[in-house]
């Protein structure tokens, strides 16, 4: 009786262990192009696969590149009876120089991403005219055809 008893307290003090670590998100980070000209930029996507509350550190992304602009969404499902949560950051990025650039690797709370290559050629005419800044300004109207 002892033996079954132990067995008992052991799954239980192993089920709770489980149930107090902490949930670690995998960061994974994709981008759009992986060869660009300089001057023209790439769309850099950094996911976590959970709901976030906070935002990776991208400071390590302004060595080598000019940080354009952010957006943040975050996708839910219901699958198997549990929800699930995605968090994904888009973010627009131009190259600061040619050459092999590296995306660092980017930490969310404790865990870190892959590296990422983006190889980037170097300023050509057309290139330095696509690298002016433009602004565009719009409006809509529900009420017009």
């Amino acid at each position: 009786m002892s033996f079954q008893f132990h067995s008992v307290r052991t799954i239980t003090a192993g089920f709770i262990a489980l149930i107090a670590l902490p949930v670690l998100a995998q960061v994974s980070v994709s981008s759009d192009r992986y060869s660009v000209a300089e001057g023209e930029a790439l769309r850099l996507t950094v996911e976590v696969d959970q709901r976030a509350s906070g935002r990776p550190d991208f400071s390590p992304l302004t060595r080598d590149f000019h940080f354009l602009g952010s957006k943040q969404m975050t996708v839910s499902s219901f699958a198997n009876g549990a929800n699930q949560y995605t968090t994904r950051w888009k973010i627009l990025l131009r190259p600061r120089h040619s050459g092999e650039l590296q995306i660092p690797p980017l930490q969310f709370n404790n865990e870190f991403s892959q590296p990422l290559l983006i190889s980037v050629a170097g300023d050509t005419g057309a290139a330095a005219i696509i690298s002016k800044d433009a602004y565009l300004e719009s409006a809509v109207d529900g009420y017009e055809v």
